[in-house]
């Protein structure tokens, strides 16, 4: 709620292709947290949460403040990435046109901005030749770490890949996608729980994958709070499914999705995905 906040919302709201309104400002300041200014109201950064995202259907956070501390920053922009928000941020003001601000030179924040060192660059000729004529398994294949990596995986030569989820809707609109983008890869979706051994056996016994990505877990913090038999249940217990069954069909490579929760936990979820981590390396 700064000058620059409202520089902003003034280059926003006279921008001539509209379709912008200003939801609220947010700032530490807490002589300025819930007051009004010009109409706009000031919330502190704790507001962040599915509830206020979906309540004023915040579409795009921008963040008008250059000196802001990296911690803090990466901690507000990795609020909005779990959430489905865009991140802009302003330019330096030696980069404004004639002086002035305009809202096509908002800049989308990209997460390797906050790394603090250079990206790494991924061979793609080894990842192309380690995965050409593959049979690969996902677990947790339609959610939303699971259906991006199946989207990458479907950009190489892989012979097969099989998806498995418990979740029929996004399941049936992840084969519906893939279907019409990836028409050289074959697809085989399998609506299966990974913590039943006796399932998942049967897969392994009829596609005899040769990698695995093991990406179906619970996730969200606070649910697991109040739940943590389910934590436990699904997490540790289908982690080890996985393990088992794919040192007994063979498979060549075991990849688990982990979390950063899981470095010195301090909640159930965390804790959970730590033992998981521990019964791969085991």
């Amino acid at each position: 709620a700064g000058e620059m906040g409202f520089i902003v919302k003034r280059v926003l709201l006279s921008d001539p292709r509209g379709g912008f309104a200003v939801a609220g400002f947010i700032d530490d300041n807490k002589q300025l947290q819930g007051k009004k200014i010009n109409g706009i109201q000031v919330f502190d950064s704790e507001v962040l949460s599915s509830g206020f995202i979906i309540r004023h259907r915040i579409q795009t956070l921008i963040l008008a403040i250059r000196n802001l501390p990296s911690s803090k920053k990466s901690e507000i922009i990795k609020k909005a990435i779990d959430f489905g928000v865009e991140v802009l941020e302003t330019p330096a003001i030696e980069k404004w046109l004639n002086g002035q601000l305009e809202v096509k030179q908002l800049q989308k924040v990209q997460l390797e901005d906050l790394l603090g060192r250079d990206p790494i660059r991924l061979d793609l000729d080894i990842i192309r030749k380690g995965l050409a004529k593959k049979t690969i398994l996902v677990t947790g294949a339609a959610g939303s770490i699971g259906s991006e990596i199946v989207r990458q995986l479907s950009r190489f030569s892989t012979h097969n890949i099989i998806l498995i989820d418990q979740a029929e809707t996004p399941m049936f609109h992840l084969e519906n996608e893939l279907r019409k983008s990836y028409t050289h890869v074959k697809f085989k979706s399998q609506l299966a729980d990974v913590t039943n051994p006796d399932k998942m056996e049967l897969i392994f016994q009829k596609y005899h994958p040769e990698i695995v990505f093991h990406a179906a877990a619970y996730k969200h913090v606070p649910l697991m709070e109040e739940n943590p038999h389910e934590a436990l249940r699904v997490n540790v217990g289908g982690t080890r499914v996985m393990i088992e069954l794919s040192v007994k069909y063979d498979v060549k490579k075991f990849v688990m999705i982990s979390s950063d929760k899981s470095v010195n936990p301090t909640n159930i979820m965390g804790a959970s995905k730590r033992v998981c981590e521990m019964l791969v390396q085991t």
